[in-house]
């Protein structure tokens, strides 16, 4: 690279200009199947001073720098996240040793396990505790029990925005990422989540982690802040340059196998179905597992699909280069241009340039090199490549050399090279995505007559939610938060004395937008009242007599051209008898309108139900209910009612879809 550009003034096509000029660093990007091999070029460039940026293969949101910002803040939010607070002290901001995160974790008062934030922040050394030898270690927690106690106090006072700010300058994290590979780069990406909380002014925890999240999920094309890299090589992975062209395009690494061919215990094919490897009937010593004919096929067709994807990834990589393409691998055995599974680039590459020819003719072909331009028969054909390094017999060399002469043309008429053959694709029968939450607008929508124009608009722009600026003329209903409160207390199975669950529910109430003491406290006293109600409810006492409980359960359900997905509240078998339950905060105003009042969630429910039926494969169906918090009622929705809604749904849908 340093040579074609500095010393040999290699000439491309500038487009722009529509002239030709010298190369420069800017014009050369090295696409990667795996960035796990880009450190070694990073350093090779740095020891020669070739200037270059790399361009990182998860989105902006998936930097590991972000989520050490987003778990601080989680933790100062809510105290009882022992996995964000790991996180936070074993990540570069504070560097805590593994040996002394899991003494912290050990620490026991009455028995009992401390919270990894009680153990942290705890002033009182229990002498039976395992004592923390590391004097660095020892500096690094008094160092975050200062911080955390710095921050703690500041919690519900600032902004995110603020509290950011302030977290940079008690920890020193800007500094930290300086000092590491790409700094400059990952500092750019923190001050970036800073002015993007900035511009929201006052927000909630809850919408600015949902908003993280929703970008993430949703794969948005966030990139990474930009900082001042004219004139460098670019360093990427194939997936993110998907659009991009370049003047120079080189390929490392093309001898790359793959992540690993590791033989998995479970296997889940959808031809074959699911397949494990079983415990052989013998006795072993060293526990080793037999492998099916029925687990070997299954195996094979995941082998096809991966090499299928590894060689469309190959095309994209391939046509990104403008004037140069450059192919770098070490050379593999015999075997490997044979071998149609796991295959690699470089056998894929040589196997289309020499697929008239056998392992051993390859293999000479392979014994020496040159630099000049190399006629290889390829589909019947004589193609002359100007950029190969290869060296054939000079009998056969000049053989080509009068045929190509003769008949210059000859190669167009010829069969398509293989890399160039039109791919046979089939049609995918058209689906539509639909979520539960759809569903349940559609239900609202027919049953409460609304405008149908709303349920148009809401699921055309179904996009990320944006987050909001909390205005304190208008705050989110307090109901709507006491019911997330719930949801998410009911989801952890929380079982504490009322004061923690007073602080648990507190911590709750502010990432939901409760950013007051008043509405904090209104908030924790009526979610209290509700979670005892639960308590003394018949589902609870319905699930204190079953094993199989399943909440938060996501799934995705085909039916008909629909793709249905979601996730249900609660689902639970009790003597064979599975059950379905959906937690509604819903108030309603009498007893006899509770069959009324559900018919809206008719089409979500039976979205849940049919889902459940078919993917566990019951005879018999499940029973479907609705848990009414404020009323701690149980109502159980016909089948009939649920299935009615399912054989009508592609009409209703469409008919609401298009109404005026």
């Amino acid at each position: 690279i340093q040579t074609w550009v500095e010393d040999d003034k290699k000439l491309i096509w500038d487009r722009a200009q529509n002239r030709l000029r010298p190369l420069g660093y800017g014009d050369i990007a090295l696409l990667f199947q795996s960035l796990n091999s880009a450190p070694y070029f990073e350093e090779a460039f740095q020891a020669v001073g070739i200037p270059y940026l790399t361009i990182g293969g998860r989105g902006y949101f998936e930097r590991q720098e972000i989520w050490d910002m987003m778990n601080l803040l989680a933790v100062l939010y809510r105290r009882s996240d022992d996995l964000a607070l790991a996180s936070v002290l074993r990540s570069p901001m504070f560097g805590l040793s593994d040996d002394t995160l899991l003494l912290l974790r050990l620490r026991q008062r009455d028995g009992k396990l401390l919270s990894l934030w009680e153990a942290l922040m705890t002033q009182e050394i229990d002498p039976d505790w395992p004592p923390i030898g590391n004097k660095t270690d020892l500096s690094i927690l008094a160092f975050a029990q200062e911080v955390f106690s710095r921050l703690s106090q500041l919690v519900g006072r600032l902004t995110i925005a603020e509290l950011l700010s302030v977290i940079l300058n008690e920890t020193g994290f800007e500094a930290t990422l300086l000092g590491m590979r790409d700094g400059e780069l990952r500092r750019a990406n923190v001050l970036k989540l800073l002015s993007v909380a900035r511009r929201q002014q006052h927000i909630s925890l809850s919408e600015f982690t949902q908003f993280v999240q929703n970008m993430t999920t949703f794969e948005a094309r966030e990139g990474d802040a930009v900082i001042e890299a004219t004139d460098v090589v670019q360093l990427m992975s194939v997936h993110k340059s998907k659009g991009l062209e370049f003047p120079v395009v080189i390929l490392p690494h093309c001898d790359w196998r793959g992540p690993g061919n590791r033989a998995e215990t479970i296997l889940i094919d959808n031809i074959v179905g699911p397949v494990v490897r079983a415990q052989s009937e013998e006795f072993s010593d060293d526990n080793s597992l037999e492998t099916s004919s029925v687990y070997k096929m299954a195996k094979r067709f995941y082998q096809l699909r991966e090499n299928a994807e590894r060689q469309r990834l190959l095309y994209v990589a391939m046509t990104r280069a403008q004037d140069y393409l450059v192919i770098s691998g070490k050379r593999l055995g015999k075997s490997s241009y044979s071998n149609t599974l796991n295959e690699v680039w470089v056998s894929a590459i040589l196997k289309a340039l020499f697929n008239t020819l056998d392992a051993d003719t390859i293999d000479s072909y392979l014994e020496h090199s040159c630099a000049e331009p190399l006629l290889i028969p390829c589909a019947g054909s004589n193609v002359q490549l100007q950029t190969l390094v290869i060296e054939e017999p000079s009998v056969l060399r000049r053989k080509q050399a009068e045929s190509l002469q003769s008949n210059p043309e000859s190669w167009l008429q010829s069969e398509v090279f293989p890399l160039l053959a039109s791919l046979d694709i089939q049609e995918p029968s058209q689906r539509f995505h639909v979520s539960a939450t759809d569903l349940e607008h559609l239900g609202r929508i027919r049953i409460n007559k609304h405008d149908p124009r709303a349920f148009r608009q809401y699921l055309l722009n179904d996009m990320p939610l944006p987050i909001r600026a909390l205005s304190t003329k208008k705050q989110r209903s307090i109901k709507s938060i006491v019911g997330n409160v719930v949801h998410r207390a009911l989801q952890m199975q929380v079982d504490l004395p009322l004061n923690e669950l007073r602080e648990l529910l507190k911590g709750f109430a502010w990432e939901e937008g409760a950013i007051n003491l008043l509405d904090q406290k209104l908030v924790v006293d009526d979610a209290v009242e509700l979670l005892r109600k639960y308590q003394d409810s018949k589902l609870a006492r319905m699930l204190s007599a079953t094993n199989q409980i399943f909440r938060e359960l996501a799934f995705t359900f085909e039916y008909e051209r629909y793709v249905i997905h979601g996730m249900i509240d609660l689902l639970f078998e009790q003597e064979g008898q599975w059950y379905v339950v959906d937690y509604k905060t819903s108030r309603i105003l009498r007893d006899s309108d509770y069959e009324t009042f559900s018919r809206q969630y008719r089409y979500q429910m039976g979205a849940y139900a049919a889902a459940v039926e078919t993917q566990l494969g019951l005879r018999q169906p499940p029973i479907v209910m609705l848990y009414y918090l404020r009323h701690s009622t149980l109502y159980r929705m016909p089948e009939s009612e649920w299935r009615a809604a399912l054989q009508t749904l592609d009409r209703d849908f469409v008919s609401t879809l298009i109404a005026e």
